[in-house]
């Protein structure tokens, strides 16, 4: 994935699941972010990109790097879009690979 946007350095979770990869399924499957305590590898991925024939996925284990921090009268929500800069990186340059213009 391109980084026309900018570098992702991190990414914040705020109650997100990890992935485990598994390039054994799908050899284009590649990590984007991990947990700090993760190395780059196949575990705890915390963001993650793969293709399928022509097709093109990202995956994010928390809506909270694209929350503007608005929701429902009595829901927890965060404002990650301007919480850490990596965030709004991350899915600009996600859209841009997506929609095959990088």
């Amino acid at each position: 994935m391109g980084h026309s946007q900018g570098t992702v350095s991190q990414l914040s979770f705020h109650n997100g699941a990890t992935m485990t990869l598994d390039p054994t399924t799908n050899a284009t499957v590649q990590g984007l972010v991990w947990r700090s305590t993760a190395g780059q590898g196949n575990s705890l991925a915390m963001a993650a990109s793969s293709t399928f024939g022509t097709g093109r996925v990202v995956i994010v284990g928390d809506s909270s790097p694209a929350d503007d921090g608005t929701g429902s009268p009595g829901n927890t929500v965060y404002d990650g879009w301007n919480e850490n800069p990596s965030h709004a990186r991350l899915h600009l340059n996600a859209l841009l690979w997506l929609a095959k213009l990088q």
